[in-house]
C-alpha cells in the first residue's frame, strides 16, 4: 500500500504510534494536502485493523483521529468558446470522436477507453456502459449528429472490437497514459487546459443549465449517491442573470407608480 510505504520511514507505525503520532506525523503536518491525510489515515486504519487480526496489536489508534474534511470548489468545466475551439481544431478522426463522447455522453475516461463496437446502438442512439465506477451499468443517449462520426470512424479504422484500441496492439484498448498524452499536446496547442473530466464536468454542468432535472443527470453520470451530483446545481452567472430577469418580478407594478421613485 503506497501509503504505508510513505510513512514507513518515519518509525515504527506497527508496535509504536498511538493517536498522538498519527496527528503529529499526519494530521498537523503542513506538508499534506488533506487529501493526502485522509488517504493515509483510512490506510492506516485499514493496516491496524490486518493487525489486530493478527494478534500483533490489541488496538487501531487510527479510529480515534478525525479524517479532515475536503473542500471540494465548483467542478472545473471548459467554456462554450473553449468547447467550439477544440471541436473546430481536432482534424484526427480518432480524436474527435472521443472528444464528442466525453463531452456529449459525460463519460469517464476508463469508460471510454473500454468500449467496444458493440456498446454503441445506432437504432435508440445509445452507448451503453457496462463496467462504470463501482462496476455499475448504465445507458446515456447521443446525440444523432454523431451517428455519420461513428460510422465514419468504424469504416476507416476497420473497427470489429475495441472502439479505441493500442496502436501497438489492435487486441488492447488505448493505454489512460496514451489518452492524456492525446490531451495534453492538444491543451498546449489551443492554451486549455484539457482532460476527460473536463468534459465530463462540463457535460453535467451545461445540462442543469439548460434545464435538466437532477435526477435524469443523476443517472446519466452514473452516481449512486445525489450527494456527488449536486455539486453541478450551481448556475453560471450569465445563466443566472437571464433566470432572473425571465421571472419579470416587476411585471406586475404599475409604471407611472414606479417612475416616482426615479431620481
Amino acid at each position: 500500500m503506497t501509503a504505508i510505504k510513505t510513512m514507513s520511514y518515519k518509525g515504527d507505525i506497527f508496535a509504536v504510534w498511538n493517536k498522538i503520532s498519527i496527528e503529529d506525523e499526519i494530521s498537523l503536518s503542513p506538508n499534506l494536502k488533506p487529501s493526502s491525510k485522509k488517504a493515509y489515515i483510512l490506510a492506516l486504519r485499514q493496516l491496524y485493523n490486518y493487525l489486530i487480526n493478527c494478534g500483533v496489536r490489541r488496538d487501531n489508534p487510527a479510529n480515534l483521529v478525525k479524517i479532515p474534511r475536503i473542500h471540494n470548489g465548483k467542478p472545473r468545466y471548459l467554456k462554450e468558446q473553449e468547447i467550439q475551439k477544440i471541436f473546430t481544431s481536432v482534424k484526427s478522426t480518432r480524436n474527435s470522436l472521443i472528444i464528442h463522447l466525453l463531452y456529449y455522453c459525460g463519460l469517464r475516461a476508463k469508460e471510454l477507453l473500454v468500449l467496444s463496437k458493440r456498446d454503441i446502438n445506432f437504432e435508440d442512439r445509445i452507448v451503453t456502459v457496462v463496467n462504470g465506477k463501482g462496476d455499475k451499468y448504465r445507458e446515456v443517449p447521443f446525440p444523432e449528429t454523431l451517428i455519420d462520426l461513428i460510422k465514419n470512424y468504424y469504416k476507416k479504422y476497420a473497427i470489429t472490437e475495441h472502439l479505441f484500441f493500442s496502436s501497438q496492439d489492435r487486441s488492447k484498448p488505448l493505454s489512460y497514459e496514451a489518452l492524456k498524452c492525446t490531451f495534453k499536446h492538444l491543451g498546449k496547442r489551443l492554451g486549455i487546459h484539457i482532460t476527460a473530466h473536463r468534459f465530463r464536468h462540463s457535460f453535467a454542468t451545461y445540462l442543469f443549465n439548460k434545464g435538466c432535472d437532477s435526477d435524469t443527470i443523476q443517472a446519466f453520470m452514473g452516481h449512486s449517491d445525489f450527494s456527488v451530483t449536486k455539486k453541478y446545481l450551481y448556475v453560471m452567472a450569465s445563466t443566472r442573470r437571464q433566470k432572473y430577469d425571465n421571472a419579470a418580478l416587476g411585471s406586475f407594478i404599475n409604471t407611472k407608480q414606479s417612475q416616482k421613485f426615479k431620481a
